[in-house]
């Protein structure tokens, strides 16, 4: 994820003996410096609107730590554990405290008064007050059969509260914070705003139950199973999705549902080019897109290496992709 003031990129890097770090870039010269190494299994981040914290979605541990960007000072900030639970963030009681399964991914609403966690193994998408701290269930269908709440995934549309997801990885807001895009196994979702901080509709973008690869227009697209990672250009016009099985980066037009194949072969490997010149590992993984618009930053996990993507190269080479 990228600092709101475009110079910093931050990203979680694995340091060994099951134990995750957070470490920035400085986008204007490179240099890479470790801002925290202590972290469970360290997913997806936001950064605070004035740059002081970044949020981490503990994946491992059903939390959500906050890391203050000056000290690299860690702590709790949602969830006392793995399960299920709306609350106050760390409300510990073990038959009902605040709790989440696999969290993945985290994003803010344009205020910055609101978090938005992608709850991948509740299938849920879930809110957290940035002031209050307290946590509940955002979007999706819990179904509620006693203590522990056991949670219902499939794939349905309609009413936030009755609509269904199946292992949401990513989420992202629009600019204007009135949708909320998020990738859900092999689909892309939207929820339409009521207001900022309500969810009204959940609809699909694009994508379908069939996996694979297809370039189209909505439910006609394939994308495989297992995407990870997705970021919204700064004009909220277009999302760039980690298609990590295809080893593709893909667009999506947000309003149209349109999908293109914006860089990568298809086939493992490293090589540099344009468009599908280029290869990637087996694993992407996190994607960003710089304010500027200009430049995708992609983690290319199975190379070892942070990878970037000129949208306005290819855009000027294959306007079809950047539609």
């Amino acid at each position: 994820t990228i600092s709101h003031d475009g110079a910093t990129a931050f990203f979680t890097d694995y340091k060994g003996a099951n134990k995750f770090g957070v470490r920035e870039v400085n986008i204007a010269d490179g240099t890479v410096s470790t801002l925290n190494q202590d972290l469970g299994r360290a997913s997806g981040m936001a950064v605070t609107l004035d740059g002081a914290t970044v949020l981490v979605a503990i994946y491992s541990e059903g939390r959500i730590r906050a890391i203050d960007t000056s000290s690299g000072q860690a702590e709790s900030f949602a969830g006392s554990g793995v399960g299920f639970g709306d609350g106050h963030g760390l409300d510990s009681e073990p038959s009902y405290g605040t709790k989440f399964r696999e969290p993945s991914d985290i994003a803010l609403t344009p205020d910055g008064v609101t978090a938005l966690v992608a709850d991948t193994g509740n299938h849920l998408i879930r809110s957290i007050d940035m002031g209050s701290r307290e946590v509940n269930t955002f979007a999706g269908f819990a179904l509620h059969n006693g203590f522990p709440h056991q949670q219902s995934n499939g794939w349905q549309d309609g009413p936030a509260s009755s609509a269904r997801f199946n292992r949401p990885v990513a989420i992202r807001v629009s600019p204007d914070g009135s949708r909320v895009f998020v990738l859900d196994f092999q689909r892309v979702r939207v929820i339409e705003m009521t207001s900022l901080h309500r969810a009204g509709l959940v609809s699909t973008l694009a994508g379908q139950a069939t996996r694979g690869y297809v370039d189209g227009f909505g439910t006609n697209a394939r994308f495989e199973y297992y995407m990870r990672g997705m970021d919204l250009t700064p004009d909220g016009a277009m999302l760039i999705v980690a298609d990590t099985e295809n080893v593709r980066l893909r667009t999506v037009n947000t309003t149209s549902g349109e999908v293109q194949t914006l860089a990568g072969s298809g086939t493992a490997g490293l090589a540099g080019g344009a468009g599908t010149s280029a290869s990637f590992s087996t694993y992407l993984s996190g994607v960003a897109v710089t304010h500027d618009g200009q430049t995708v930053v992609v983690g290319d996990q199975n190379n070892r290496l942070i990878r970037t993507v000129s949208l306005a190269e290819l855009c000027a080479c294959n306007s079809s992709a950047c539609r």
